[in-house]
């Protein structure tokens, strides 16, 4: 038998499962009280509504396949979207040291015994036990002769060979002949073993042996797998939003990350292609999570107007911002908020030439405002306060700078103080000019709650606000390369975390304005604990912010509930539902208005009409849990701008059905990517309010539903194979 060309096999399309599902029966319908509808304009700030951070039910949502499901009801846990990562203590070592020289390969690490072959198509292995043998000999069902391969599979010890794919031959032959026109040379499934032998036997020496038959494609000793590089994968990130120290290193987590959403919103972006400028007071440009993300060619210095940023007393501030704002993906430390963003280190205390004239802080605003950054949008972090820790907008050049950088499309974010002061009055108690700038403030650690830290300074004007605990803000250190502080906080440490928000939200959608911007992140953003009279804004929600960046603004449904009759339902720029309707002679409440319905909403609602004059509208909160509201033909309920809490974390946007009156049956994603089902029978929810039907699978993007007739359903969903899948309710 000719030996044919080795090479490295295409990944294969995973079993494809079919069972027929069950689902119990049940139905829908809501009467509600509410108020008149009054008329808002898209750009209307929308109240948040009843759309709090609540918390569903506690539950658990099993993992299933697509061929797996259960009929049982049960509760959607809370959560988050991000990944779940492994017992620490289990699988392989994802953050020992890298001590191999640049340029070298590091040492390879394998699974204990196992190698994987790939036969010629013309073999058709097959493994077939024998009555008292060690383990079953490797046959053809092709009638090729494997006399050699099973003495080498003997003199090793081998315990088992199994098929690597859980396939029909028949089915194998099918895939690889669909897949054929597109690629030639793409194996058959059934020619893949999996060969398990001895933990202690060499299996790179099997793969060698068993790789020089003729009818052996390739074979390979299994390499242990680790997840790919990512954010989540560096040391100190963490998966929780409670402080945990390590024991050994005695620095804490990046519990912020996971606290304002910016582990989930690194699903979606990570700040590549947008420019971040912190202007600060020096830099330790060596640092091992800044040496590779920071572009010397835009470092400015702008007391002298030289290159050195590296000059100074303050060189720990600087260092310790462009960390949390962009800090490396690299394994072996922390992960800033937008680490694909370019940053510029700007200084503007101190230099080691001559001050130039002028105001320093100004200067390196516009700086940044005119310096090429190759079409890449550009975010300004400045870092400065007055001597007695008020706004330094404060300040005319500067407030002009501001103001000028923003009139030219540059995103500015300003530390607001900490002064536990009116970020709105000068150091003489006077109104300073309000500059349009996205000025933050900051909230101190606590367990459950977002609270103003004591020190920060507060106004109507401050848009957000974000984690800056002087105790608790993980970021690098100025004292070496490899070092790490965890304490740095104030509103300088919550800055740099909304700045790199508003760089992944530039990549999401690079043409937003600052005014979007600014009106995103505080209509995004969940409350804050605070004092009467001293607002921050709302708390940071990078997730909420990115996914609102990401969509079109005037995205939405048209539904119709009967002739001449139509319903559409938006998503304002402040992330609130609008509505407007076509009564059969005019548009409500007119043709350009909208009538404004509160929430603070993530992707996009759905709307569904079951009868003549009723509306059911279903969306996901910022907390990633189901809202409902409803037209009874009267009025809005629970109101025109309350939602009712239906519970769950879902991971996108609902889906609802109705096959006659009184009936919705809702389809949702949770957090595990199976399909959960809830359902409105006329007078309940089932199997409750908050709970859910498990529906399993392994679902790819949203589900679609429909309904064709009385008591019928058909879903339809994506596979992680990419393949189309359906299950059916037939009364």
């Amino acid at each position: 038998m000719a030996k044919t060309s080795k090479g490295q096999p295409t990944d294969p399309a995973p079993k494809i499962h079919v069972t027929q599902p069950t689902m119990p029966s049940a139905g829908m319908d809501r009467d509600g009280d509410a108020n008149a509808m009054p008329s808002s304009p898209m750009s209307a700030p929308a109240a948040s509504g009843d759309m709090p951070a609540a918390v569903a039910s506690a539950g658990d949502m099993p993992v299933g396949t697509m061929g797996e499901g259960s009929g049982d009801g049960v509760v959607m846990p809370e959560g988050t979207m991000g990944e779940v990562d492994a017992d620490p203590g289990t699988g392989p070592e994802r953050f020992c040291p890298n001590d191999v020289p640049p340029g070298e390969t590091p040492p390879a690490v394998f699974e204990p015994g196992i190698v994987e072959v790939e036969f010629c198509d013309t073999v058709r292995p097959s493994v077939v036990a024998a009555p008292g043998a060690a383990a079953a000999p490797v046959t053809s069902r092709a009638g090729a002769g494997l006399e050699r391969l099973n003495a080498i599979l003997a003199s090793y010890q081998l315990q088992r060979a199994e098929p690597t794919f859980d396939v029909a031959e028949r089915q194998a032959d099918d895939v690889q002949a669909a897949a054929k026109p597109r690629d030639a040379s793409i194996p058959n499934l059934c020619s893949f073993l999996t060969l398990h032998f001895p933990a202690d036997v060499d299996t790179r020496l099997v793969a060698r042996e068993l790789d020089q038959l003729p009818d052996v494609v390739r074979a390979v000793a299994l390499p242990k797998a680790a997840p790919p590089d990512s954010p989540h994968n560096e040391p100190l990130v963490g998966t929780s939003d409670q402080v945990v120290i390590d024991p050994t290193t005695g620095l804490e987590n990046q519990w912020y990350v996971h606290r304002c959403g910016v582990d989930r919103a690194w699903r979606h972006a990570s700040g590549q292609g947008v420019v971040i400028a912190d202007i600060d007071w020096g830099y330790r440009t060596s640092h091992q999570d800044l040496a590779t993300r920071l572009d010397m060619s835009r470092a400015y210095n702008a007391y002298d107007g030289g290159t050195n940023v590296g000059t100074g007393g303050s060189i720990s501030h600087g260092t310790a911002v462009m960390g949390l704002a962009g800090g490396a993906d690299n394994d072996v430390g922390m992960a800033g908020v937008a680490y694909g963003a370019s940053l510029w280190p700007v200084q503007a205390d101190s230099g080691p030439g001559s001050a130039l004239p002028g105001n320093p802080w100004a200067r390196a605003i516009d700086w940044v405002r005119t310096a090429d950054s190759g079409g890449r949008r550009k975010v300004i972090i400045l870092e400065v306060q007055t001597g007695s820790f008020g706004n330094y907008e404060m300040v005319p050049s500067v407030n002009a700078a501001i103001r000028t950088a923003i009139a030219n499309g540059v995103v500015v974010c300003v530390a607001a103080g900490n002064g536990n002061r009116d970020a709105g009055l000068d150091d003489d108690g006077n109104p300073i000019t309000a500059t349009g700038s996205i000025l933050v403030g900051a909230t101190e650690y606590h367990a459950t709650e977002n609270r103003r830290a004591s020190f920060s300074n507060y106004s109507a004007r401050v848009t957000v606000a974000a984690p800056g605990d002087g105790s608790h803000d993980l970021t690098c250190s100025s004292a070496a390369d490899d070092a790490f502080r965890n304490g740095f906080g104030g509103t300088s440490g919550a800055t740099p975390k909304v700045a790199g928000t508003v760089a992944l939200m530039l990549e999401a959608n690079p043409s937003l304005s600052h005014a979007e911007i600014r009106t995103i992140l505080n209509a995004s953003g969940t409350a804050v604990t605070t004092d009467s009279g001293k607002p921050v804004g709302t708390f940071l929600n990078a997730e909420a912010a990115v996914l609102a960046a990401a969509r079109p603004t005037a995205s939405g449904p048209a539904v119709a509930w009967g002739s001449n009759r139509l319903d559409a339902f938006v998503v304002g720029t402040n992330s609130a539902l609008y509505h407007k309707w076509w009564n059969g002679s005019a548009w409500g409440p007119s043709v350009t208005g909208y009538q404004n319905m509160g929430g603070t909403i993530v992707g996009k609602p759905k709307a569904v009409a079951w009868g003549p004059n009723r509306l059911d509208v279903f969306v996901r909160g910022t907390n990633s849990a189901l809202y409902h509201k409803w037209w009874n033909g009267s009025a809005w309920g629970p109101s025109v701008t309350g939602y009712e809490h239906m519970g769950g974390v879902i991971t996108d946007d609902p889906e609802v059905a109705s096959w006659g009156p009184n009936r919705l049956d809702l389809f949702v994603i949770g957090t595990n990517s199976a399909l959960y089902h809830k359902w409105w029978n006329g007078s309940a929810w089932g199997p409750s309010l908050t709970g859910y039907e498990a529906m399993g699978g392994t679902i790819s993007g949203k589900p679609r539903a429909v309904a064709w007739g009385p008591n019928r359903l058909d879903v339809f969903v994506v596979g992680t194979n990419s393949a189309l899948y359906h299950k059916w309710w037939n009364g």
